[in-house]
């Protein structure tokens, strides 16, 4: 699962999900429930910025359109962008 990867990603780091959200610019909200398999918790272009701060690839998983395929079903549906992040900046 994708959220491990960032979660193992981020202890190997000793980074608390505050400290890593900060770095990151959204909330340690976000973060958890990105790593807890919420895909839309978090834009791409913070996960990208979350890679890039922990040292890893884009999992394959996410690389793939998935997340952005997530969002564009959510908008559709009428479902509100922020529904897990009240920071509009995730």
């Amino acid at each position: 699962m994708f959220g491990s990867v960032f979660r193992d990603a981020r202890r190997a780091k000793r980074l608390t999900g505050a400290q890593l959200a900060k770095m990151a610019g959204c909330t340690q909200s976000a973060i958890s429930q990105f790593e807890g398999g919420k895909r839309i918790a978090l834009r791409r272009e913070t996960i990208e910025k979350i890679c890039e701060i922990l040292g890893i690839a884009m999992p394959a998983e996410l690389a793939d359109g998935a997340q952005e395929a997530s969002a564009v079903a959510n908008a559709a549906s009428g479902a509100v962008r922020g529904a897990y992040c009240p920071n509009p900046g995730c």
